[in-house]
């Protein structure tokens, strides 16, 4: 083989490599702060009535713990000490955005509660605030059973009757689809036969020295792309939340890929709470070939664990 074949084959290699170990080093630092961003939530303000948070402890700006405090519904105080910042749980002092009405938006909602007697969304999907949202389901014979999630944009669970546990919102009849898991190495698979595919191609114009067949090497992306696109969330949040509920089955370990269901990340802490889980890691992965992220946060079940 010609040394110019080798340099066209070297040059976009080390470029590629040189590219990939800098989006992997940027998810690495975006993982740390995301982590902890996740555990403070988790420890802290997770419904507890007052909250004290030295922010050297956590390794991050007092700004962004305010945010993370607001999200939750908290409202800063006096603190009892001088580098430290102090927070009392009071959603109600904690002003919520006012959103765009959707009138179609409403349409579903009447929909949903008619056909299944409760309804998951939130107040930037239908438009107006929390207690907008109150109000309509309130003509609709509805009324707000469960808040989740971000304070200034909540899921919220609209029923026409009580609900005792999350499980009885899953119909017995209800078909689950793969698990975030089960789709994480499926997509794991693809990848591993798009690579061999690739460096079988790579290899035979190599040898036949047919440059041509090299530019056949990027159409092998298309399969990670298509099940990038399979497994990412579009339906309602109603069909979001209802695979949610299932992933929390009573295991040991429940990974969840937050795009597998496109929900705010606090509202995934507040369903594993209500199950009896706990956060235990996060992990934030850049996908190089579609400039997204995946987030994974996983979850371990608390003493005992609520059987599904």
């Amino acid at each position: 083989m010609s040394i110019s074949v080798l340099l066209l084959l070297a040059v976009p290699a080390v470029g590629i490599g040189a590219a990939y170990g800098v989006l992997q080093l940027t998810a690495l630092v975006s993982s740390t702060r995301e982590s902890r961003r996740t555990l403070l939530v988790s420890e802290c303000f997770s419904g507890l009535p007052t909250v004290v948070v030295a922010p050297q402890q956590w390794d991050m700006s007092p700004e962004d713990i305010r945010l993370m405090a607001a999200r939750r519904g908290y409202q800063e105080v006096p603190p009892p000490a001088p580098h430290a910042l102090a927070f009392r749980r009071a959603p109600a002092a904690v002003s919520q955005p006012t959103y765009c009405s959707d009138e179609q938006a409403h349409a579903r909602m009447a929909a949903e509660l008619g056909s299944r007697g409760f309804v998951w969304l939130t107040p930037s999907e239908i438009g107006g605030t929390v207690a907008d949202v109150a109000a309509l389901a309130g003509r609709h014979g509805a009324r707000i059973l469960r808040q989740y999630g971000d304070h200034l944009d909540p899921v919220l669970l609209l029923g026409t009757r009580q609900v005792g546990s999350l499980r009885e919102l899953v119909p017995e009849t209800y078909r689950a689809p793969l698990r975030s898991k089960a789709k994480v190495m499926a997509r794991v698979g693809i990848n591993l036969t798009a690579t061999l595919v690739a460096a079988v191609v790579v290899t035979v114009g190599a040898v036949s020295s047919d440059l041509w067949i090299f530019a056949m090497a990027p159409v092998l992306i298309l399969p990670d792309l298509a099940a990038f696109l399979l497994f990412t969330a579009r339906d309602s949040t109603t069909e979001r939340m209802t695979r949610l509920l299932m992933e929390f089955d009573g295991r040991s370990r429940v990974p969840i890929v937050k795009r597998h269901f496109r929900l705010d990340r606090l509202a995934i802490l507040d369903v594993a709470t209500e199950f009896g889980y706990m956060y235990s890691t996060f992990w934030n992965q850049r996908r190089p070939t579609t400039r997204w992220y995946e987030e994974w946060l996983t979850f371990e079940p608390r003493t005992p664990a609520i059987a599904p």
